[in-house]
């Protein structure tokens, strides 16, 4: 009997030292959350949090598309896309052999619905300093691409968000390898390759740890895809639309009446549009962005995807729905 309450005694005091030294460490990890700074506390939240990742793509004159331009070609005759909303002239150049540092693109986690009536207008914003920034502020035509939940999405999505980050202390980053660095380099052998890949993702995570910035801003993406198979050109017709392309001397900005959007082949649908107001708080520009054209691709005609989704440094899809049962045990309290 003595032998029986002796080790029930000590079942007992084992299970509740074993209770506080979970408490413990369960104390301990809540109280260095909320002795970190603000901004790493706000960084740690907003991690639990899914957001939309799109690809943003900014316009350019079609001047600026050089040196090779092919002949005119009817968007209608795109297999794979279709047009709504408006009734633009259908026409773009395709060009094969352009300079694709003049076209820029980010990957943004911000992306929501600000109004349908009387306008359709969407919200997002972005980290300066940007490219993508600078091509908004002078030539005001854009594309907003929802991405299907694919591998090849989150590729493409993966290459939207590498590029220079320069954070708030001015401290530049190049995560990932910028492709116009390897082009200098002889390429190192294959296994060599994957080594400096992994190394390099591991990086980009930890700089995004440190900033917060999950996707940076000072992005040449179009370096690393290919026209035709990636991508193609979108056609605005600006003098079909109520306000004249300005540039920043205010003056009109003497270009042709057409302006390329370069949009890509994998996204869902696309948002074709034209900027409206944007506002610069700290280090980032809110904008707001009135849509004029949605382009369709007809593989997702009949099914909604979802999108691809951001949580946790990685990319997702929509799970299974929740569904709510009066007779369910959690109607109760």
């Amino acid at each position: 009997m003595y032998t029986s309450n002796r080790y029930t005694c000590c079942s007992i005091i084992s299970r509740f030292n074993f209770c506080n030294l979970r408490t413990f460490h369960n104390a301990k990890r809540t109280s260095s959350l909320s002795s970190a700074p603000i901004s790493e506390q706000f960084r740690q939240t907003m991690s639990r949090i899914t957001s939309p990742a799109m690809i943003l793509t900014a316009g350019i004159p079609r001047s600026n598309i050089e040196p090779l331009k092919l002949p005119l070609f009817s968007l209608l005759q795109l297999p794979v896309m279709s047009q709504t909303t408006i009734s633009h002239k259908k026409t773009s150049i395709e060009a094969a052999d352009h300079d694709k540092s003049q076209l820029h693109g980010m990957t943004l986690g911000s992306v929501c619905s600000l109004s349908v009536f009387p306008t359709p207008l969407l919200q997002f914003n972005l980290h300066l300093p940007s490219y993508t920034s600078d091509n908004l502020h002078k030539f005001k035509y854009l594309a907003i691409h929802l991405m299907p939940p694919t591998h090849r999405s989150a590729y493409l999505s993966r290459i939207f968000a590498k590029g220079k980050k320069i954070d708030m202390r001015g401290k530049k980053w190049t995560p990932l390898g910028s492709k116009l660095v390897q082009q200098q380099q002889q390429p190192p052998p294959p296994q060599q390759q994957q080594h400096q890949k992994k190394k390099q993702r591991q990086k980009q995570v930890e700089e995004d740890k440190v900033d917060g910035e999950v996707f940076h801003e000072m992005t040449v993406p179009f370096q690393e895809l290919d026209f035709g198979i990636d991508y193609r050109f979108q056609s605005v017709n600006i003098s079909e639309i109520s306000d004249t392309l300005i540039n920043e001397d205010n003056h009109p900005a003497g270009l042709e009446d057409f302006i390329d959007i370069p949009v890509l082949n994998e996204a869902e649908l696309i948002m074709i549009c034209k900027c409206r107001q944007n506002l610069e708080v700290d280090q980032h520009e809110v904008w707001i962005v009135e849509v004029l054209q949605i382009v369709t691709n007809a593989k997702y005609n009949h099914s909604k995807t979802g999108g691809l989704l951001y949580f946790n440094q990685g990319f997702h899809r929509v799970g299974e729905a929740i569904t709510e049962n009066e007779s369910e045990k959690h109607r109760k309290r």
